[in-house]
């Protein structure tokens, strides 16, 4: 069965390219039409899977959605809707809000998608510390919302973070915005299981924000 969705799929994208005027482009893949869910004769799981395949094949750039400048996508482009589509079949796939929405906030600069999948996910998945502790980086560096970062740093230290989390969340709830406890946030989720070039990213935006904060 596996395969025989897997070959629609291809398919589907073919359809779509060749029906198109212009040039066949990566960064025009399309995202399955929504009716595609009702069709999937009890195979959603595997579904997920391939689309997960799939989009992670493009977080490492904008080329997957519309750019807005060298390092800033789309609000809430392809990306976002592929990795929100495989939510949708598998609301508990829980790599794809660890991983992918922490990636579109990072890495494609997608600050509204990721907020969107970071929101969605703190639905599903109640047990894992580390999802709470990147949702609120997000929250505090790219939102800028620190009550809402505070909220989930408390959440992330009940559920097991480091002690020295419930401190942090502490000093956000007291004051909008501290160097000391931003690089912090940084330097802390460069410890979790991410990708080297998740860390690299990480490493840019640290010694960015230092920079601009001695200005």
């Amino acid at each position: 069965m596996w395969v025989i969705l897997v070959l629609s799929w291809f398919n589907l994208s073919f359809y779509f390219f060749e029906n198109r005027s212009s040039p066949r482009l990566r960064a025009e893949y399309v995202t399955p039409p929504e009716k595609i869910k009702n069709n999937l004769l009890g195979q959603k799981f595997v579904f997920s899977d391939v689309l997960w395949i799939r989009a992670i094949q493009d977080f490492d750039s904008c080329q997957s959605a519309k750019v807005i400048s060298d390092q800033i996508c789309q609000p809430a482009g392809w990306l976002y809707k592929m990795l929100d589509f495989v939510t949708e079949l598998d609301p508990y796939f829980k790599k794809v809000y660890s991983a992918g929405a922490l990636s579109l906030s990072i890495i494609a600069s997608d600050i509204k998608g990721a907020s969107q999948l970071f929101d969605k996910g703190l639905i599903y998945i109640k047990d894992d510390w580390t999802l709470y502790y990147k949702a609120a980086y997000h929250a505090i560096y790219e939102e800028k919302n620190f009550y809402k970062g505070a909220k989930l740093m408390q959440q992330a230290a009940q559920k097991g973070a480091p002690f020295w989390v419930y401190s942090l969340s502490a000093n956000l709830y007291s004051q909008s915005e501290n160097k000391q406890d931003i690089v912090l946030i940084l330097e802390g989720l460069k410890n979790l299981n991410i990708s080297d070039e998740l860390k690299n990213q990480l490493n840019k935006k640290i010694k960015g924000y230092l920079l601009d904060a001695d200005k």
